[in-house]
């Protein structure tokens, strides 16, 4: 006795099936109904999918699997026009059928029936579900062939970074050009590779000339290295990683690409202590006030009162401790002013460090003059590789191996040579500097913005500081400016004619030691708006 058939046909497509094939829901759909009338199988759901996926996570499938699950023995079987509409998996096709079979449920395609009764026939099943696969598998591989084969002409695919633009070359094919970005490009990898300033302040800097970006992709460029003029290539089969030449105009040279990535990496390795709460500019010394009852760090908030918002320090471990803020920042200020370093004390330093770096000069030309040799030497074997190359006496992947590692010890050792360079020629730069800051510290405190404060305080005064008395006093000073100020008679002198900032000094002092600020230049406080 012949089983009469209950059907639910089951239409796909992607887009790109349908623009390829003409394979559009409702032609399926069509095909499915023509063959079932034919045949006289009665339908009892039709079901629609649009969604490209390589397993049989989707959407309108689920609703089958949901059907077949609460409507036992309603249907028995799934059809489709072909094999490659059910999936493009062979494994999970063939796991698939034998979940539903379990169900009571066939599984066929109209334009690719097969008798699942006949055993022979499970080998026409397996070309058919499989066919699918090996077409998307050598599609696949045709595509990544022809990305990697352009990206080793020096192409870049898809869209253009930040600075560039997509176009297309004479020949129609894809490449990129630099747009109206590309100047603040260059100027962020220049400013950021002196050191100065934080990713944050170039940022700024940036967005004050009509710059628009975001903090993580600035970060993101400041590390791509196609600014340089090169095309990264994915490593592939036993094809490794590589680095090649653009056909793209470079922004920056590798250069200052690579010494961007010293400095970041510096940055990075260093800990930073997370912050609980956000800085407050009335609020300048906390963290660094240390309670006087129980030797814990005093905190600071605002309280409400007579109309007005009032700052204090206080302690939250003991809660013996509160201090009126302004009192102890202004006693912070005056401390700052009574610094002061007096012409012949300056001339005397900066003739002391020349003296100094005398001796460093001939060690430094020799070290200049050894690296330059040294990438003489790199560039040489390059060469050779490439002879060998041609004479087919080394293999493509040995070449390429042997080549980026050259390449990239000639970069070290550039980068080291301009460093010695920059040390050279920025010396005479920050010692005007840091005594113009010296000098000015009281005013460039006042003018500063909370962070550039707490760096001015922690640099000044290394250990933790403590009001009592009526008094703020502090453990240690900076030995430095110890050093210029008592040369310099500049501290103000009490009435015992101790000089006022060391009167307030504890007993116990600790060993020499000194924690510089970051490096800024005086005149980029004001472009940089730390005031």
């Amino acid at each position: 006795m012949k089983t009469e058939k209950r059907v639910i046909i089951y239409s796909r497509v992607s887009t790109t099936d349908q623009a390829d094939h003409g394979y559009s829901l409702a032609d399926q759909e069509l095909r499915l109904e023509q063959f079932c009338k034919i045949r006289g199988y009665e339908i009892v759901l039709k079901i629609r999918e649009d969604a490209s996926a390589k397993t049989f996570d989707r959407p309108q499938f689920k609703i089958i699997e949901e059907y077949i699950k609460h409507s036992k023995g309603a249907v028995n079987l799934l059809l489709v026009v072909k094999w490659d509409r059910f999936s493009r998996n062979a494994t999970d096709a063939l796991g698939m059928i034998r979940t539903l079979l379990q169900f009571g449920i066939q599984v066929d395609a109209a334009e690719q029936p097969i008798d699942l009764t006949v055993p022979e026939q499970k080998i026409l099943l397996a070309f058919y579900v499989s066919a699918p696969e090996v077409e998307n598998d050598r599609r696949s591989m045709n595509t990544i062939n022809g990305m990697r084969k352009a990206n080793l002409e020096g192409r870049h695919l898809g869209h253009a970074p930040r600075g560039y633009m997509n176009a297309r070359d004479n020949s129609g094919k894809p490449v990129i050009l630099p747009d109206e970005n590309s100047k603040f490009i260059k100027e962020a990898f220049e400013l950021f590779s002196t050191g100065l300033y934080s990713q944050k302040e170039v940022l700024k800097e940036l967005r004050a000339k009509g710059f628009k970006c975001s903090k993580s992709q600035f970060s993101d460029f400041l590390k791509n290295r196609i600014y340089t003029g090169k095309i990264f290539v994915k490593t592939y089969a036993n094809e490794p990683e590589q680095w090649v030449n653009g056909l793209h105009q470079p922004i920056i040279s590798e250069d200052l690409f690579f010494q961007v990535q010293e400095i970041i990496t510096g940055r990075s390795a260093k800990t930073k202590k997370n912050k609980s709460k956000q800085l407050d500019e009335n609020l300048p010394l906390r963290g660094f006030l240390e309670c006087s009852y129980c030797g814990g760090k005093l905190t600071g908030s605002a309280s409400r009162g007579n109309g007005g918002r009032y700052y204090y320090y206080h302690c939250n471990i003991c809660s013996q401790e509160r201090i009126r803020a302004e009192v102890v920042n202004a006693q912070l200020e005056t401390m700052l002013g009574d610094i002061q370093i007096t012409p012949v004390v300056k001339k005397l330093y900066c003739a002391m460090i020349k003296d100094l770096l005398k001796g460093d000069d001939a060690d430094r030309v020799m070290k200049q003059r050894k690296r330059e040799e040294e990438i003489i030497k790199q560039k040489e074997r390059i060469n050779k590789l490439t002879d060998l190359l041609a004479d087919n006496q080394i293999s493509s992947q040995d070449y390429l191996q042997a080549k980026n590692r050259y390449e990239d010890s000639i970069k070290n050792l550039n980068l080291e040579k301009n460093q010695m360079e920059f040390v050279e020629t920025n010396f005479n730069e920050y010692l005007k500097w840091g005594f113009c800051l010296m000098e000015h510290i009281q005013e460039h405190y006042q003018k500063a913005k909370i962070e550039v404060k707490q760096q001015i305080i922690s640099s000044i005064y290394p250990e933790n500081m403590f009001f009592s008395n009526g008094e703020l006093r502090t453990k240690r000073i900076n030995e430095l400016i110890v050093l210029f100020s008592t040369a310099s008679k500049g501290l103000k002198k009490n009435k015992n004619g101790q000089h006022e900032n060391f009167s307030k000094l504890s007993d116990n002092v600790p060993g020499t030691g000194i924690e510089p600020v970051q490096p800024q230049r005086p005149q980029d406080f004001k472009s940089f708006d730390f005031y």
